[in-house]
């Protein structure tokens, strides 16, 4: 084409080269792995866990408990076989698990290490701090309040248990009392007792009171002198805990079921249960008219024709600073029914 002679051929479009969209591959795939890098060394390492497990090892006394955060880490765990006893797992713990702890100890991922203060009790007062690296460790001393005495489940030698056909027939009482195992033992082979339930979604000591067959109903009573021990009934009350263990494959069958508290034959508490409920429930009710006369009934029933359920409850004798505490903490589980 000489000098001055117009262009007349069709320009083909401008397009990215492979070569381009390979560097921009390479471009994502760098800053990819300088994140990955970035957060492995902002990772605390085996060696930071290692070494603030082995001083809570060292410090710990038999009366403390021991959380790693975030909860589901595991890293921490395989340092603490000798103090593994004092392991406190439960991913939503309620001030009722904190039952004889004065101390809580916290290991815990540096940049998590606030994430489960609001596991713990009200009042709760810093003591310690350590660092290991990327791993801290607090100490925290647990309120006097949050010690409510002895449970339901203490006091159940000193209960009644007994038996109610669905057609109010005469009572069975169950008899015998097995002391090495801590429970009630009832015809058929049923018991009432000390047991590890999965209440609430977490592990808990409880007293189980299996819901009978055929919507027969099962009855725990105590005495009122057993309650109030020697505290006057004057701003006393009960703080009650119940829920269903969900576990295993027996209840996919089951239909809901109740329980209900009474005094002297007065309703102070009826909870429904549905079939997949597997709630905590928390109910604070009063006892200043209760005297030690007095007989306080949990009842546990489930709709015939349903199988057994697993239920479980707990309950405590507190005044009224540690009712109105645990009212406020416990939400949504707390019942509309609890005066």
């Amino acid at each position: 084409m000489s000098p001055g002679t117009p262009n007349t051929q069709p320009q083909r479009p401008h397009r990215a080269g492979p070569l381009l969209g390979a560097g921009l591959l390479l471009l994502a795939g760098g800053l990819s792995v300088a994140a990955q890098l970035y957060t492995d060394s902002a990772r605390p390492s085996d060696d930071d866990w290692q070494a603030a497990a082995a001083y809570v090892v060292d410090t710990a006394d038999a009366s403390d408990a021991i959380r790693v955060e975030p909860t589901w880490s595991e890293s921490a765990l395989v340092h603490l076989g000798p103090v593994g006893n004092l392991l406190h797992r439960q991913h939503r713990p309620q001030p009722e698990d904190f039952q004889s702890i004065e101390r809580v100890w916290v290991i815990a991922d540096a940049s998590r290490g606030d994430d489960g203060l609001h596991r713990l009790p009200p009042q709760t007062r810093l003591t310690d701090t350590q660092n290991f690296g990327r791993v801290t460790v607090r100490a925290y001393e647990l309120a006097d309040w949050v010690d409510l005495g002895p449970s339901l489940l203490d006091r159940l030698p000193e209960a009644r248990v007994r038996h109610i056909k669905a057609d109010g027939s005469p009572r069975t009482t169950c008899q015998r009392w097995d002391k090495r195992r801590q429970r009630w033992i009832c015809p058929g082979g049923d018991f009432v007792g000390r047991d590890l339930k999965e209440v609430g979604d977490d592990p808990r000591r409880c007293v189980r009171a299996h819901a009978l067959a055929d919507g027969a109903i099962l009855q725990v009573s105590y005495p009122g002198e057993v309650l109030l021990g020697e505290a006057p009934a004057t701003e006393r009350w009960l703080r009650l805990r119940g829920g269903l263990d969900l576990r295993g494959a027996r209840h996919e069958h089951s239909k809901p079921m109740s329980f209900r508290l009474l005094v002297d034959g007065e309703e102070k508490v009826a909870q429904p249960i549905t079939r997949f409920d597997s709630t905590w429930w928390a109910h604070t009710i009063d006892l200043s008219g209760v005297s030690p006369q007095s007989e306080v009934v949990l009842e546990v029933r489930a709709e015939p024709p349903a199988s057994a359920r697993q239920f479980c409850f707990n309950g405590w004798v507190i005044n009224t600073e540690q009712a109105e505490l645990l009212r406020d903490h416990s939400g949504s589980v707390e019942s509309s029914s609890s005066n």
